[in-house]
């Protein structure tokens, strides 16, 4: 009696690791594409950086957030937070999709953040790129989704005229390219937060 209800104790516990497993896989992002190279060791490690980022984020703990950005661009965004200054606050941070590339992690999510005294929310979607270039996840690139299309765009249309044209040719097309924002710094200035689809806190 005693080895049949340790058998099915033994299957239930089987049973419940992998669904825990199972629901930690797809919690990491419902609409991700299968990761490649990536192991399961590697998900939980980026799993726990992303949520540890988006938290210290929430709570304007910058110097927190900024360690796992990647260092030549530590700067840049803590000078961004600084500069927005103890009015600004991010409400809600949720991810909406996530790819596995070789290289890289692609994450997309909607930030919603607001300015003090309009207490005005903003909604706008983000790109975050996640790599590890050895035993830790950094964040390479933090941009409005909008300008990250535009980014790749761009960088398709340069590896296109790069085969096509010559060298001085693709250098004075290259010149011609408009800038895009990038690296952790942009979010939403106090004029910003005054646009037209943004809603206002009860």
């Amino acid at each position: 009696m005693n080895s049949t209800a340790s058998t099915n104790a033994s299957r239930a516990l089987r049973l419940l690791l992998a669904l825990v497993l199972l629901s930690g896989l797809l919690g990491l992002g419902a609409c991700a594409h299968s990761p490649t190279d990536q192991s399961i060791d590697d998900q939980a490690d980026l799993q726990l950086t992303v949520q540890t980022f988006h938290r210290d984020m929430r709570w304007m703990r910058w110097e927190a957030a900024a360690m796992v950005v990647s260092p030549e661009k530590r700067d840049a965004f803590l000078a961004r937070y600084d500069e927005l200054g103890e009015d600004f606050h991010i409400s809600n941070i949720e991810i909406k999709a996530l790819e596995h590339h070789k290289t890289e992690v692609i994450v997309e999510l909607e930030q919603e953040s607001y300015m003090k005294p309009a207490m005005v929310v903003k909604k706008k979607r983000y790109i975050e790129v996640w790599k590890k270039p050895e035993s830790d996840w950094f964040m390479t690139r933090r941009m409005l989704k909008d300008d990250y299309v535009k980014m790749k765009k761009l960088e398709a249309k340069r590896a296109l005229l790069k085969g096509q044209k010559s060298g001085a040719s693709a250098e004075s097309d290259s010149a011609e390219t408009p800038q895009v924002a990038d690296d952790a710094t942009t979010d939403p200035s106090t004029d910003d937060a005054e646009s037209d689809d943004a809603t206002t806190i009860e």
